[in-house]
């Protein structure tokens, strides 16, 4: 414990305030699940006399939407400006949820790529290509044609 000039105890660093109190910060707390979001709090204890205190964060949040390829995010940012900290200090953290790729079904005997690449209608490999995938769409639409039954009575 030392004095400064203006005659302000200091304790490591810290101000220790009228009440005397020195806070340093603990950790943030996050809670709730993936479904309806998270609230966080930040952590602080006081070196004096072991007092503990939470100060409820701003949470933002971003989200990024999954496709079939790639998993999507939803970023929680929780952040404490300084001037509503006990230590004076701002502090933010963050929390990332994955949200898993999205599948899209189709029936076992549809035309679809294989695992070694290949076609199941024609053996070729159609991806990574402009005309491959336009090749994969016709095939598709063929193999949508041949499960269409379109009755055609007294046109014989």
């Amino acid at each position: 414990v030392s004095d400064s000039p203006d005659g302000t105890e200091h304790t490591e660093d810290k101000v220790v305030g009228a009440a005397g109190h020195a806070w340093a910060f603990t950790g943030f707390t996050w809670t709730g699940d993936d479904g309806s979001g998270y609230t966080a709090a930040a952590g602080y204890c006081c070196s004096v006399c072991g007092s503990e205190k939470a100060v409820n964060a701003y949470v933002s949040v971003s989200t990024e939407p999954p496709t079939p390829a790639t998993d999507g995010r939803t970023e929680y940012t929780a952040s404490v400006a300084a001037a509503d900290s006990p230590d004076g200090t701002a502090r933010c953290d963050s929390k990332t949820v994955i949200i898993p790729a999205t599948v899209e079904t189709e029936p076992d005997d549809a035309p679809s790529d294989r695992e070694d690449g290949g076609c199941r209608l024609c053996g070729e490999d159609h991806r990574g290509s402009i005309k491959g995938l336009f090749i994969w769409l016709y095939h598709i639409v063929l193999y949508l044609l041949t499960k269409i039954h379109v009755p055609v009575d007294g046109l014989a």
